[in-house]
Parts: C-alpha cells; structure tokens; sequence
C-alpha cells in the first residue's frame, strides 16, 4: 500500500489517541479492523474506512513516527505466524508485539456505530463551530463552561469575559456541551455532514464516511444567559455607532502585548487604544520597567469614538480581529460584532476606582 495514504489515515483518527498518563489498555493504540482504522481513549474515538486487511491493536506513537521518517512511496503490513505486526518498507522492517484487543474493542463496539441514526447538520457547521471555540473557556476553574453548546437554534460558547453565538437551524431535541479539547479536534475534520446523539456520546460523520464520536459534558451549561448577551433586534443595533478598526491592526497589537498594562488583581494584563490630542489613533501598553507606543498612520481608514479609551486584553481582541474590522460599543462596556449569523461579545476592561 501507500505510505502517504496510510500515514494519512492514521492521522486522520489520532485524535482518540489517550495521554501518556491515561490509564486505559488500549487508549494509546491504533486499531485495525479489517476495512477500518479505529481509536479510542474514554472520551473521543474516531473510526475511518480504511482497508488494511489485518486484524490487531499496535501502539500508536511508535508506528506514526516510522512512517513519518520513513522515504519510500510502498509499505507493506501482515501478521506474521507468531502473531505478530510487522511493516516492511524498502530495507526497513518494523515488528511490534500485537495487544490483546478484546476489552478495546467490547468498548469501540458499545458506540453502536453501526445502528445510529444519522441526522443532516447545516452546511455551515464545520464553521459555526470553529468559530465558537474560540469563546470557550479553557480553564478548569470555569469547567461548566469548558465546552461549546448545541442546541436548536445554533451553537454557543462563553468564558465569562467573552461569548459567541451562531445562529443556526440543528436538528436536535435536547441542548448538547461538547468538551473544548474535542471541538479543537472536531473542527479540523472537514466535511462534517451528519451527526447522532446517543445518551453518554455525540457522534459526527464526514462525506469520506470518518466517524468521530465524542462525550457529551453532564454540566450545568449558561445557556440562556448566554444567549440573552445577543437579545436584540436589528433596529437596537442600528442605534447604535458603527465603529471600525483599521487593516493591519493585528500586528500593532502583538507588539503592544509585549509591554501590555498589568491588570489590577484578579485581572487580566490588557493594552489600550484611544485617540490622543491630534486626533490619531494611538495603541500601547506599559509595565512598570517601560512602555510601548504606536501611531496608527492617517492614511489607514478607521473610526473610532473620541474621548473613549478600549481597555482590552490582548490575545481575546485577536480573536475579534479575525473576524473582521467592523464593531458596536454599547454602555462602554464591551464590543459587539456580526459576522452574517455569528455574533460575538467582549467586556472591556474596567480599571478599579482608586
């Protein structure tokens, strides 16, 4: 067979690949299963159709890197008579000791793959939910919401400071909290197309027929707080100023961040922009042993409100700015943007009266 096509297929379900530390008999393993490629490690699992012909569980970290370094176009694989795998490519040869697969594979097989019912996802969910999982929380001190929310009306992620909200039609009785580090992975798979919610697992499916199947998160999701940030009409936003950013702002906050203002306790480190007496556009931060100042050239176009001062931290406003330049400010107290049905929300930050 191809190298390049079963290195590629691997890579495909590397995701439910477990952690050095899991303690899961099988969890850092490929499966090969006849016609498909399997992993699994208690809470993702990815299945590809994949025609090897053998029947075996082989440790996966081992087998990935061979291949990786590996320069020749053919590989070969079999099961030798003493049981076990090996793979032969040009003058190398790789033997490895087959695992007992039977515990594994009894919980590969509880996913019932074979009997879900598959429901139609919007063709616009790879990007809905690539798009929320960048308002996510990522830390397990806010663990309720360390996850994106599927529900009917679309998808929904916050951290407390930021939110995000894509409108969308879902097929889906009950609201579904995937956890961030499988949306990370979930979103890379392209062409998602179909998904089946059972009582523990969600799973996805992809044109190519991959199926990746994660565990639902039991938490008590702010669902309806969240969604609530986005409550208003088109009317209420026209009311308020259109504001926009100039192009090319993304590196003039990178470099802000490297002297960025450190935050009261408890708060995050931030930059600011503002407007100084000129009339210009100025964007800095300063710690306690310098500062940094940039002067956003005139001949950039932007708008922004005089006498206002965006306290904002850093790495969550490139996160705006990847959706484009155009925003609301409303109460000066956090930034409102639209991108067609995603919409997004930031709190700015708030100095501490002294």
């Amino acid at each position: 067979m191809k190298r390049i096509e079963l290195l590629d297929a691997l890579r495909k379900v590397m995701p439910g690949i477990g952690e050095k530390n899991i303690l899961l008999e099988g969890a850092d393993s490929f499966m090969f299963d006849g016609g498909w490629l399997k992993t699994y490690n208690d809470s993702i699992s990815v299945s590809y159709p994949f025609n090897s012909g053998i029947k075996c569980l082989v440790k996966a970290q081992e087998l990935f890197k061979l291949l990786n370094l590996l320069e020749t176009d053919e590989v070969k694989i079999l099961i030798l008579s003493d049981g076990k795998f090996q793979l032969s490519s040009g003058n190398t040869t790789l033997e490895m000791i087959v695992l007992s697969s039977e515990v594994f594979s009894s919980m590969v097989d509880n996913l019932a793959l074979d009997s879900v019912s598959w429901i139609k996802l919007p063709e616009d969910f790879s990007k809905a939910l690539s798009l929320s999982s960048q308002f996510a929380a990522s830390a397990s001190v806010y663990s309720s919401l360390c996850g994106v929310s599927l529900a009917s009306n679309g998808l929904a992620a916050s951290d407390k400071i930021k939110a995000g909200f894509y409108r969308m039609d879902i097929d889906i009785n009950d609201e579904v909290v995937i956890p961030i580090k499988s949306v990370m992975e979930l979103a890379k798979v392209s062409n998602l197309s179909e998904f089946s919610c059972g009582d523990s697992w969600i799973h996805f499916r992809n044109e190519e027929g991959l199926c990746f199947s994660t565990r639902k998160m039991d938490v008590d999701f702010p669902r309806q707080t969240i969604e609530g940030f986005f409550d208003f009409s088109e009317t209420e936003l026209m009311k308020l100023e259109i504001c926009s950013f100039p192009e090319g702002l993304k590196l003039s906050v990178e470099r802000a961040e490297i002297m960025s203002f450190s935050g009261d306790l408890g708060q995050d480190d931030y930059i600011e922009l503002s407007i100084d007496s000129k009339g210009s556009l100025i964007v800095e931060g300063q710690r306690s042993y310098g500062q940094i100042r940039e002067k956003i050239p005139e001949s950039l176009e932007w708008s922004f409100p005089k006498g206002f001062k965006l306290m904002i931290k850093p790495q969550y406003f490139l996160s705006l700015l990847s959706l484009g330049n155009k925003f609301f400010i409303k109460d000066k107290s956090f930034i409102l943007m639209k991108q067609d049905d995603f919409s997004c929300i930031m709190a700015l930050v708030k100095k501490k009266k002294e």
